[in-house]
């Protein structure tokens, strides 16, 4: 017993370079700028994502707008890369995959002139490019 009692004291004894007892001063904090002012923790984060991910679903098109561009592709509509029924206007498979917007126009595949606004354009998978430089267009 007096073996274990001796380990144990040699185990307490702090390494040198090493404050003894209590390292900061009475009222001094460890972190003395402490957290940054609006910080937020990983569950408020975690939280705020997945709202934010409800709201970029919801606000998702559910019916074809008429008043802005779309493609006629045999039985159904494409907007803005979104697929939409013919007879209802209404979201093809609403779980789908959407086509994403490409920078340039693909030269490749099909496109169709239009006149939107006043202006001719040309449109592809649903999506809007400027006729002389094939560059996506923002609307």
């Amino acid at each position: 017993m007096i073996v274990h009692v001796e380990l144990r004291k040699k185990q307490q004894k702090p390494k040198k370079g090493q404050p003894r007892g209590r390292p900061l001063k009475p009222g001094q904090s460890g972190n003395p700028k402490g957290r940054l002012i609006g910080s937020l923790n990983k569950l408020t984060l975690a939280v705020l994502a997945g709202s934010r991910a409800a709201v970029q679903k919801l606000a998702q098109p559910i019916m074809l707008d008429k008043s802005l561009p779309y493609e006629c592709w045999g039985d159904r509509y494409v907007q803005f890369g979104r697929e939409f029924r013919k007879d209802t206007f209404t979201l093809k498979d609403p779980d789908g995959a959407v086509i994403p917007q490409p920078e340039m126009l693909d030269i490749r595949k099909f496109r169709q002139p239009i006149i939107w606004k006043n202006r001719e354009y040309l449109i592809q998978d649903g999506w809007l490019f400027d006729r002389h430089t094939y560059m996506a267009v923002k609307i």
